[in-house]
């Protein structure tokens, strides 16, 4: 069960609807505190031809590293291939979690927000 640490976090990047529906997220993996750090969660997401793995980790620092990867294609466990993650940001506030995940795989995790200008 996700705690409400792991659930500010997918809250970060649009809530789970929004990541079933952007980015087909089916399955979200929550683990918790231990000695490395306070939690983190990974899932599998579709529409980068380079990632479709993404871990979330939050530091005892309060930011979180975000890391990109490749799962192999038939892998039930979500790691990346041979255990290496591509990319790697640290000390990512929770506020610049959703522009780190888009600006690193170029996909949405929002439909944004509709201006209505009168003229």
């Amino acid at each position: 069960m996700p705690s409400m640490v792991h659930q500010q976090t997918v809250d970060q990047l649009g809530g789970q609807k929004m990541l079933k529906l952007m980015l087909d997220v089916d399955r979200i993996d929550c683990f918790h505190e231990n000695k490395k750090n306070c939690g983190y969660l990974v899932f599998k997401f579709e529409g980068s031809s380079e990632y479709n793995l993404c871990q979330i980790e939050l530091d005892f620092s309060d930011t979180y590293t975000v890391r990109f990867g490749k799962q192999a294609k038939y892998d039930e466990y979500l790691v990346p291939v041979n255990g290496e993650w591509l990319s790697s940001t640290s000390d990512v506030y929770a506020d610049q979690l959703q522009s780190v995940f888009e600006s690193t795989t170029n996909l949405l995790t929002s439909m944004g927000t509709v201006q209505i200008s009168y003229g």
